[in-house]
């Protein structure tokens, strides 16, 4: 989590605030859009008390949780916008982008992004450019390790599943990319894309029913918000999995409970 703290804290140093001075800081003012509740609300709580900033004695926070609702979300961008806060923390790209659409001015700090390039919030990784800067995933670009790592789980693997979050443009895409790779092993692949906490329990069952040996799962706010879940069907389906982020491993059952 300390990444996440560089982050907020080099936003907080670009919109001249004194995080950490001895003189006493003036009153900050964030802005944070956010698809549920839970996530990642709790990092960003953390990360901010331990630059010192306190919700309640020298930080105010407005908070709006979308869900998945586009027009809460455009919504919510620009009541935002309109309450002039020093910096707006978006969870993620589907959060961002429509604070962005708004405002070429107001810094705006992406927490978790799949691919702030790919999503035109930033030029480049070094050089972001404009008004965003942020963290990003590497999504597409470590998809080959992610299959390395399902094959040396379950190196004699003649199918996986790659679960997908159907409001990602780039899951389709990302999905084809990793079956081309995963050709010249032997290796068929199955996309199933989710949109809806609901739908994963058939997602796991639909992929146990055509044998997959394993599972890659991609990054999406439902599957963060959703991560127990996730973990225990890939336990319940005796599938191996790989996940974008470690907190889906922490969050899950022991390591003595768990095949991947």
């Amino acid at each position: 989590m300390r990444r996440r703290d560089m982050l907020l804290g080099a936003a907080v140093t670009a919109v001249g605030w004194r995080a950490g001075a001895q003189e006493a800081p003036k009153t900050g003012h964030i802005g944070f859009i956010v698809t549920g509740d839970a996530f990642p609300r709790q990092w960003f709580d953390e990360a901010m008390r331990r630059l010192g900033w306190i919700e309640g004695r020298n930080l105010v926070v407005d908070r709006r949780v979308t869900g998945e609702d586009p027009e809460r979300r455009k919504t919510a961008a620009a009541e935002l916008i309109a309450a002039n806060p020093d910096v707006i923390v978006a969870a993620g790209v589907v959060d961002a982008l429509p604070v962005h659409a708004l405002t070429r001015t107001l810094p705006i700090v992406v927490m978790n992004g799949a691919d702030l390039i790919e999503a035109g919030l930033a030029k480049s990784l070094p050089r972001p450019g404009g008004n965003v800067t942020g963290m990003t995933l590497l999504g597409g670009e470590l998809d080959g390790k992610r299959l390395e790592l399902l094959r040396e789980l379950v190196p004699t693997a003649a199918r996986i599943s790659i679960l997908g979050y159907t409001r990602n443009p780039w899951s389709l895409s990302r999905g084809a990319a990793i079956e081309a790779l995963a050709r010249p092993f032997g290796i068929r692949v199955a996309t199933r894309l989710v949109s809806e906490p609901e739908e994963l329990d058939p997602a796991f069952a639909a992929s146990a029913a055509d044998h997959d040996q394993a599972i890659l799962v991609q990054e999406g706010p439902g599957f963060v918000e959703n991560r127990p879940r996730v973990v225990a069907l890939a336990v319940q389906y005796h599938l191996p999995a790989v996940y974008v982020q470690s907190d889906f491993v922490s969050s899950g059952p022991p390591p003595s409970s768990t095949r991947s």
